[in-house]
């Protein structure tokens, strides 16, 4: 079964909000494909009907900016310095570690003021530092460990990896799929680190044999079944369900960073990405007035929690939208 939605929605009794809800959940819970068709989605109408100038760019890594062959297009690349030239902030927002991150800026030749880290769990600053850290609790780790031990004897390809110090480890001999990630280091037991009084940043359920979100959103709801309450459980890659804090969000992040440090109002925003782990980010940024663009290679749910959707990731998709930011910017230089 697909479900196509048009501009025209039939259900008059619902919100916008509440609309844009529920289609999201329908995407996460029938694991189904929802195929949103919109003609005022497309990138080239940002300059036409986009009221405010762009400061400030949150962008997603694996997906928006990395191809699933982890390569940096040049086309993005030189979007991203442009940015710099014109005098826009760029901030990464990514589900990595800046373990991880930091050297795909670097070898941009990026040097970052900030990265939000681990779904937004973590905000570093450019020397590496914490200034805003959202940790799991050692009780809440442990209910996690328990649901896993019982969903692993059903589906032993399923992995239960625990994040220490933007470190991940992991009681099963695996290896992440994607590239320029993490070693994953196998522990036999995580009670070493709950002894010594350390929360993990957040877990991850890595199904290696998967290269599906269906299998994701599945094993995502057995675990909203099994932790009722406290956490915010979400598929980001098709062989990834990632269990954090039930107030952690790159959406939440984002709002801590632009109004808190960077002193930025967020209608002055962009914010790209792919994922189900990009929604949040999407809604935050444009309930404040901003610019929320999916990639045209993200789940359905995402690009109708977009205000505009840019191309495939292979197409140049990152590319193009940056340049239709700086298109629009032109419109409120003085000449």
């Amino acid at each position: 079964m697909k479900i196509h939605f048009s501009t025209f929605c039939p259900n008059t009794f619902l919100t916008p909000k509440a609309k844009r809800q529920a289609y999201t959940d329908l995407a996460s819970q029938q694991y189904d494909t929802v195929v949103f068709k919109s003609s005022s989605k497309d990138i080239s109408n940002i300059s036409k009907n986009f009221p405010n100038p762009i400061n400030v760019i949150f962008a997603d890594l694996d997906g928006t900016i990395l191809t699933h062959n982890g390569i940096v297009p040049k086309s993005a690349e030189n979007a991203i310095k442009q940015l710099e030239n014109d005098g826009i902030k760029f901030i990464l927002t990514t589900g990595r570690s800046d373990n991880e991150a930091l050297p795909i800026l670097r070898s941009l030749g990026i040097t970052p003021n900030y990265i939000i880290t681990q779904q937004g769990a973590i905000i570093v600053d450019g020397n590496g530092n914490n200034i805003y850290e959202r940790a799991l609790s050692i009780d809440g780790a442990k209910s996690i460990i328990a649901a896993s031990e019982k969903y692993q004897n059903a589906d032993p390809n399923t992995h239960l990896i625990l994040y220490f110090d933007g470190v991940p480890y992991c009681c099963d001999d695996v290896q992440f799929v994607h590239s320029g990630a993490a070693n994953i280091q196998k522990v036999d037991s995580f009670n070493p680190f709950f002894a010594q009084g350390k929360s993990p940043i957040k877990a991850i359920l890595f199904k290696s044999d998967s290269r599906d979100y269906k299998n994701m959103f599945k094993i995502g709801s057995f675990y909203k079944n099994e932790l009722q309450g406290e956490f915010n459980i979400f598929a980001s890659a098709p062989w990834f369900c990632e269990i954090v804090n039930a107030d952690v969000s790159k959406g939440n992040a984002l709002k801590y960073l632009g109004e808190n440090i960077l002193g930025l109002s967020l209608k002055n925003a962009a914010s790209l990405g792919d994922g189900e782990n990009d929604i949040e980010m999407m809604r935050v940024v444009d309930k404040a007035g901003g610019l929320a663009i999916g990639m045209g290679n993200g789940v359905e749910s995402l690009k109708y929690a977009a205000k505009y959707v840019t191309p495939h990731i292979d197409d140049d998709g990152f590319a193009k939208a940056l340049n239709e930011i700086l298109k629009n910017n032109k419109k409120f230089k003085k000449n």
